[in-house]
């Protein structure tokens, strides 16, 4: 069992991990095994819906995680645990290389994903669920002092609002370090008196860290069924005038199948010689 080839510092280093991809062929072994190399090894990675879709750090160490041990995510045998041995520091750099993420950057996650469905509730009542902030990123994730999360401006921004009750889990002010800890933000659901149906709305969530702003879907609703609407592009049904000629309902009026007939008896009737 071979131990990789790896400089002798490591804190979540993208250099280092180029090093260590690069020295120990890991791209070329993908390749031979049908992956185009390190892209190929990123797109699977990014296909992931779980925890999040897209390509993160935390997402990569799971995945390098799984494949070192001997099966990958999707239960498959790499073998790779008969011929790689990492450190923890090694794996933090690798999976840094394989993220994609030259330069320390925090990157913020939130479960669920995109974003919380609320159940259907009735107008005057509410329900609150919340939102779980993590930062799988390789550098400190800061929340703003002021305003970490608020309801964006929006239709029925007015039905969401973030729960009063859960003042010390804003998030604000808070500090998450590279894949270590988490934040919560409940929100409130309560729709106001209206025609429609569905509501939605974003959680605004603001670190002083790039990008600043992350925006969280929310969708609610009212209960029952929505309003039936016909199909797009459907005619609508027509029927004969009541009372026309071609209305087999009519009582008034000779239909032309009548008409037809009595044209034809006249002209086979035998004609009365003077």
């Amino acid at each position: 069992m071979a131990t990789l080839t790896s400089p002798s510092a490591f804190a979540q280093s993208f250099a280092n991990g180029q090093t260590l991809f690069t020295n120990n062929a890991c791209g070329s072994c993908h390749y031979f095994l049908g992956a185009s190399g390190l892209q190929a090894i990123r797109d699977q990675i990014a296909q992931r819906t779980t925890p999040v879709p897209g390509l993160n750090y935390s997402k990569s160490l799971m995945a390098l995680t799984a494949a070192l041990a001997g099966t990958d995510l999707d239960n498959d045998l790499t073998g790779m645990d008969a011929l790689f041995v990492l450190t923890d520091a090694e794996r933090a750099d690798l999976a840094t290389y394989i993220a994609n993420l030259p330069n320390p950057t925090p990157m913020l996650t939130h479960l669920p994903f995109p974003g919380p469905v609320f159940p259907p509730t009735a107008v005057g009542a509410s329900v609150t669920q919340t939102v779980t902030v993590t930062n799988s990123g390789t550098a400190p994730l800061i929340f703003a002092t002021n305003g970490a999360a608020s309801i964006a401006s929006g239709p029925f921004s007015a039905d969401f609002v973030v729960s009063a009750s859960q003042a010390a889990s804003f998030c604000q002010g808070v500090t998450l370090q590279p894949n270590s800890g988490s934040c919560t933000v409940a929100v409130q659901f309560s729709p106001q008196a209206g025609a429609a149906f569905a509501r939605s709305a974003s959680l605004a969530l603001v670190t002083t860290t790039a990008p600043n702003t992350t925006l969280v879907s929310m969708v609610g609703s009212l209960p029952g069924a929505p309003p039936a609407s016909a199909p797009p592009g459907t005619p609508p049904a027509t029927q004969p005038p009541t009372g026309s000629a071609n209305s087999p309902s009519s009582g008034g009026g000779a239909l032309p199948w009548q008409i037809a007939g009595l044209l034809l008896l006249a002209l086979i009737s035998p004609r009365r010689r003077s």
